[in-house]
């Protein structure tokens, strides 16, 4: 049987808990802070955030990682679900711009987009206040995913309309079955590389 996408997120209890609550209540919030260490699995669980977004499964087993649009999140291949990062040391204004200025335009496939922006710590001021117009008045369709290392990095009125999910590391034994069964290496290795960083995943 396969695994749910929110249960096969490692660790994090309070994080899948407060993303189940959402999905059962079928009203998202129109903006996320996915905030931890690189390596934590941020990534990992803004797709489960998008997947959750556009799953075509039924409400209570979404995202239920196995329909069409499910698999093309996980493969980055939604037209409706966009990642956007710095180009370079920052996040330009210019391409703020351009995220605010594709907010508008209607999904293609799904009732909602998704977009995903990483590494917002390199988001400047400019670049946010930018973003903060169309953040202050999304369209019913529109969520955004800002990933970034601390949510202190971002401009108080730009938490202040998001719900941050603070991603933490799991405890060294779930870690430790999770990268035996995907790598196949000895476990005392394993062991000692979790060890070092603390239960960092990546």
């Amino acid at each position: 049987r396969r695994v749910k996408m929110i249960d096969s997120f490692l660790g994090n209890l309070e994080i899948k808990e407060t993303l189940r609550s959402i999905i059962s209540s079928g009203r998202f919030p129109h903006a996320f802070i996915v905030e931890g260490a690189e390596g934590s699995g941020r990534h990992t669980l803004a797709k489960i955030i998008a997947a959750s977004a556009v799953c075509e499964g039924n409400t209570s087993d979404k995202p239920c990682g196995k329909c069409r649009t499910c698999e093309l999140v996980e493969k980055d291949g939604h037209c409706d679900v966009l990642t956007y990062a710095p180009d370079g040391a920052t996040f330009k204004v210019d391409t703020v711009r351009e995220i605010r200025d594709n907010a508008y335009v209607m999904p293609i496939e799904s009732k909602r987009k998704v977009n995903i922006l990483s590494d917002c710590d390199k988001m400047n001021e400019p670049a946010q206040n930018a973003f903060l117009k169309v953040l202050e008045e999304p369209p019913e369709f529109m969520i955004f995913i800002l990933i970034c290392q601390n949510a202190s990095s971002l401009l108080p009125t730009v938490r202040s309309r998001c719900v941050t999910l603070s991603v933490s590391n799991p405890e060294i034994d779930e870690a430790k079955n999770y990268i035996t069964l995907k790598t196949g290496k000895p476990e005392s290795d394993i062991v000692e590389a979790l060890e070092s960083s603390h239960g960092n995943v990546g």
